[in-house]
């Protein structure tokens, strides 16, 4: 008796150890597809599984995947990012036209999304969105379409339509993650006093305190990157405010995001930019205000109140001047 209990449990543990996938991913179409392709959880760091990428394929398969959670499928070398859902079945990935066959969540997201790049119209793209988080509310594909609503909408609209969403939305990662943006950047949007900020660099505290009140009127705050391009396209608009209206009070300082500091440099040198910086402020000054995306340009009065945010080109000097005193 007890011998056939232990080869009872010893068959129980082989089957628990060869468990068959419930998901299998696979994946083919793109020749320049190479390295490694990544799952995480969407809203979470680290990577929960990863695959190598052969002659532009791969295959994945996946096991105990939590019913509750997006998970975000990323192949870094062609700059490509999937919505996964825990379903069970096969999904294949068409590298050549990012679209997804097989389970029918990560089917429909995908077709959707397609559908929804090709709308021509804002009006058009919207009543789309609304129509089809209004049918899958209630399920995950809900609350992807929830994310994009909401970095479409003002921060403060954003945050009631979290509010209103299935408990099942508001408990993902990345809906949590996002309503703290949202919350970051009602408590960061004109009106309200500006956050300060501090990065060490190279033994010394950078503050964006320094560079705010004590005598200047005003303070353009550029939240930039070396790698950036619309940041590089704002510079030339920068130097010109802060060579004519330098003597007048108002100070211009860039806060250096997401840069590593020899590039910051060497783009200091290279745009002949003449104003004082923050350097390596990586996510610091970004997760103090919600920046998502850069440039990021701010507006800021002499006892430290926001004046205004995401200012571009002749922006910067029309708010400079209407609200140079």
């Amino acid at each position: 008796m007890k011998k056939f209990a232990v080869i009872l449990l010893a068959t129980l543990g082989m089957i628990a150890c060869t468990k068959a996938p419930s998901l299998v991913i696979t994946a083919d179409g793109n020749a320049e597809a190479e390295g490694y392709a990544y799952l995480s959880i969407l809203g979470s760091d680290g990577k929960l599984d990863s695959a190598l990428i052969e002659d532009g394929c791969f295959r994945m398969e996946l096991r105990d995947l939590n019913p509750n959670e997006v998970y975000c499928l990323s192949i870094p070398s062609i700059r490509m990012r999937e919505y996964i859902f825990a379903e069970t079945g096969e999904l294949h990935l068409d590298m050549s036209t990012d679209r997804l066959t097989g389970t029918p969540l990560a089917q429909e997201l995908s077709e959707f999304l397609m559908m929804l790049e090709n709308q021509e119209t804002f009006d058009a793209y919207d009543l789309m969105m609304k129509e089809a988080y209004a049918e899958h509310k209630e399920d995950l594909m809900g609350a992807v379409i929830l994310y994009y609503m909401g970095y479409d909408m003002q921060a403060e609209d954003a945050l009631a339509l979290y509010e209103s969403a299935s408990e099942l939305a508001k408990n993902t990662a990345f809906m949590k993650q996002a309503a703290e943006t949202w919350r970051v950047q009602v408590n960061s949007s004109v009106g309200h006093p500006f956050i300060d900020i501090e990065v060490p660099y190279e033994g010394k505290i950078q503050r964006l305190s320094d560079y705010v009140g004590n005598g200047r009127k005003l303070t353009i705050v550029d939240f930039w990157a070396s790698w950036c391009r619309p940041c590089r396209e704002e510079i030339p608009y920068l130097k010109e405010v802060y060579e004519r209206y330098k003597d007048q009070g108002v100070e211009v300082v860039g806060v250096a995001t997401w840069d590593e500091p020899e590039a910051t440099f060497k783009a200091i040198e290279a745009l002949g930019i003449p104003y004082p910086q923050i350097i390596n402020a990586q996510r610091i000054g970004s997760d103090a205000y919600g920046i998502q995306g850069i440039p990021e340009i701010l507006l800021i009065d002499a006892d430290g109140t926001i004046l205004a945010r995401g200012l571009r080109g002749a922006e910067i000097e029309e708010a400079i001047i209407e609200n140079l005193n």
